[in-house]
């Protein structure tokens, strides 16, 4: 499991006062870090994302949290007493917008023989 913390917030210009950074991220359904990057050096690493946390709020010390899970390939979205399925669309975009904790899973590519 490769756990990723993303910092939606920054500190405005006076340093004291956090503000929600707007940019979304790209790509975030799949991970590859390059061998030149990894203890291995022979191939590069997969990951899939697997779940990840979301927090709703314009200030880090007040909001609220969810979370979305993919098991069997389905994405479960979490919220306090709330279950529901989202659709792997749904999923992206809120990871996309939103997500503060990001867990991946290893995944095998197959090789060209």
């Amino acid at each position: 499991m490769l756990i990723l913390e993303v910092c939606p917030y920054r500190l405005q210009e006076d340093g004291t006062t956090p503000v929600r950074i707007q940019e979304r991220l790209k790509d975030v359904m799949t991970l590859t870090i390059k061998k030149e990057q990894t203890t291995d050096k022979h191939q590069d690493q997969h990951y899939k994302l697997v779940g990840f946390t979301v927090h709703f709020g314009s200030l880090p010390q007040n909001g609220h949290a969810a979370t979305f899970i993919q098991k069997e390939g389905r994405w479960t979205y979490y919220d306090d007493d709330q279950v529901n399925i989202v659709t792997a669309t749904e999923a992206e975009e809120m990871a996309q917008s939103s997500a503060h904790i990001l867990f991946y899973e290893p995944i095998q590519l197959k090789r060209n023989p």
